[in-house]
């Protein structure tokens, strides 16, 4: 039964100081641009977009947006990599040729016959085509502000291999989880981008929204075929070679987040088995890095966010097997356990809290998005822990996109993995609840609704969400 609390308290603990800790890096004032070593002028500039499977209309949506940046238009190119099978890959190509009439900058789109390495491959395919000396890595449906590039260049002025975008949400379709998503994603950049890189931390690139000197994609060799997580593990190649990148928190890039949970799953577990999977192969790379001590052990910690879950799925096991052996209530008897973690879950809340309320949120509109956010991470957790441990031990996973547009709706809520531990959390309230064993089943109850309300209520649409900046 101790087992059991400690673990639950103490990974919940690690993982929300973390964020904490981060999060205080925006106290530490405003970014200060370093003097430019350079003068680029308008360099080339070439937009690397993978696709497959994409709806016709994101593609036009990405054209359209890339057309209206504030950029001459001679001084960028489009390159689509398609890993489309026939005959989609051909009503691809004819969209693509079509809309490439409309507009003043040079587009191509190349087919890959043996789409190898995914997403990973894709984007090496595209940058070894680039004519550009910078390449914008983006999703297809990303949106891009009309001072993007500029700004971009202005970075790359400074001397930096590669810059990153911050993300600024938008949804496709108004559910609640998605609209909780959007206000969350405040948080998380103020966190892991914006805080992270005012405390001095190595800064991360994105999958979407990063700006790189193709010369430095090419010094670390572009990205491996292998990997599922292909930013966070250029990044790592970028940190080995000393390469240097900058955040810039001024300048955003539109990310689409998912709508329904199906969606937010498959992202989230994509990303859960992606960083587990760098750590494995990058941790030698990481710890013979030129970067300070210090500075190692927290890109250690920012590549381990994932592992809490799987010492809390853990926790959740060895606390329904005290109840058989002990019968005692853990959760009661070492309740003291859990005042530091009480102490930082309320220091997170504050601080969540405080990130919207900066951007004009109310007080409780911003709370609603935290409970859903909260429901929807609580339901998640065994399935991360258990593609983290893939992850961990290499065993072979596929990479799978995250349903986009219209695509989101075809996609169920419910699988097997939601069934099984939904009644595992139920039977553990019930067996806790009929032998008296409350704050367990307190405890229980709490993830039985968490799932129900994800189920249930997260994919129910609203009638607007309000975004604010």
């Amino acid at each position: 039964s101790l087992a059991s609390v400690l673990l639950l308290a103490i990974s919940s603990t690690v993982f929300l100081l973390q964020q904490v800790i981060y999060y205080l890096g925006i106290k530490r004032g405003k970014y200060v641009d370093n003097a430019p070593k350079e003068n680029l002028g308008t360099p080339l500039i070439s937009v690397v977009v993978p696709v497959k499977n994409e709806p016709l209309e994101l593609i036009e949506e990405l054209i359209r947006n890339v057309n209206s940046l504030n950029y001459p238009k001679d001084r960028l190119e489009l390159i689509i990599v398609s890993d489309d099978e026939p005959p989609y890959s051909d009503e691809v190509k004819s969209k693509v040729n079509e809309l490439a009439k409309e507009v003043d900058f040079n587009i191509k789109v190349f087919i890959r016959d043996k789409p190898i390495g995914s997403k990973a491959g894709a984007l090496a395919y595209g940058v070894l085509r680039a004519r550009g000396d910078y390449v914008l890595i983006i999703d297809v449906d990303s949106k891009l502000s009309s001072n993007a590039i500029n700004e971009g260049i202005k970075c790359m002025e400074q001397g930096y291999d590669a810059c990153v975008y911050r993300w600024l949400p938008y949804l496709f379709f108004p559910t609640k989880i998605a609209c909780a998503v959007c206000k969350s994603m405040y948080y998380v950049v103020d966190t892991l981008y914006s805080g992270r890189s005012r405390w001095g931390f190595f800064v991360f690139p994105l999958g979407s929204g990063t700006l790189f000197r193709k010369e430095a994609l090419k010094d670390v060799g572009l990205w491996d075929y292998d990997i599922i997580q292909d930013d966070m593990w250029i990044g790592v190649k970028f940190m080995n070679k000393g390469k240097r990148i900058k955040y810039l928190d001024n300048e955003g890039i539109r990310v689409s987040v998912p709508s329904t949970y199906t969606s937010i799953r498959t992202q989230q577990l994509r990303w859960a088995y992606g960083v587990a999977q760098v750590l494995r192969k990058g941790l030698r790379m990481i710890v013979k890095s030129k970067l300070g001590l210090l500075k190692k052990i927290e890109a250690i910690f920012f590549l381990s966010q994932y592992v809490p879950t799987i010492f809390l799925s853990l926790g959740q096991g060895l606390l329904l097997l005290a109840l058989f052996i002990e019968k005692i209530d853990p959760m009661y008897k070492f309740f003291y356990i859990n005042i530091v973690s009480f102490i930082a879950a309320a220091t997170y809340v504050y601080q969540f809290m405080d990130s919207l309320r900066r951007r004009g949120y109310r007080f409780f509109n911003a709370l609603r998005s935290l409970g859903t956010n909260a429901s929807v991470v609580a339901t998640m957790i065994p399935a991360l822990a258990l593609n983290t441990l893939k992850g961990f031990l290499n065993i072979r996973e596929v990479y799978k996109r995250t349903p986009k547009g219209v695509q989101e709706l075809l996609h169920k809520n419910v699988s097997p993995y939601e069934v099984l531990y939904l009644a595992f959390a139920v039977f553990a309230f019930t067996f806790a609840l009929t032998h008296n064993f409350i704050f367990t089943a307190m405890f229980f109850a709490l993830i039985v609704a968490a799932i129900l309300y994800t189920l249930i209520r997260s994919g129910m649409k609203i009638k607007e969400c309000k975004l604010l900046q």
